[in-house]
């Protein structure tokens, strides 16, 4: 399996070749250290920053729905996960900013956090 990658870890925008060849990954392109631990867990295990919304109990605020986000990058393979869980979910009390709304949202270890005051 091939897979090109645009590296993000600085403004340089490395193209990286990642190449699987049996168990082994081979990795060309890259500048720096850096840019190849990123193309590796790109190519093995992509993670993204998750951002939603969830609802607002009544009473609670004038606001409806609540913006969310998680405090660390997700496995990219839990992201449709995520947005139904957060589809479930409702606050039912006042929250600040970066207070945490689930914590260790399903199972990933990281939490998901408010992203605004209630």
């Amino acid at each position: 399996m091939e897979k090109k990658i645009t590296c993000t870890v600085c403004p340089r925008g490395c193209t990286i070749l990642a190449i699987r060849e049996g168990e082994k990954l081979k990795l060309t392109g890259a500048a720096c250290p850096r840019g190849e631990a990123y193309a590796r867990e790109e190519f093995t295990d992509p993670k993204r920053m998750f951002t939603s919304t969830v609802r607002v109990a009544e009473g609670i605020s004038e606001i409806t729905l609540l913006p969310v986000k998680s405090a660390g990058p997700v496995p990219k393979r839990i992201l449709f996960d995520l947005a139904e869980l957060c589809r479930e979910v409702m606050v039912t009390e006042t929250l600040k900013r970066g207070d945490v709304v689930v914590q260790n949202a399903l199972g990933c270890g990281v939490d998901l956090i408010a992203g605004a005051n209630l």
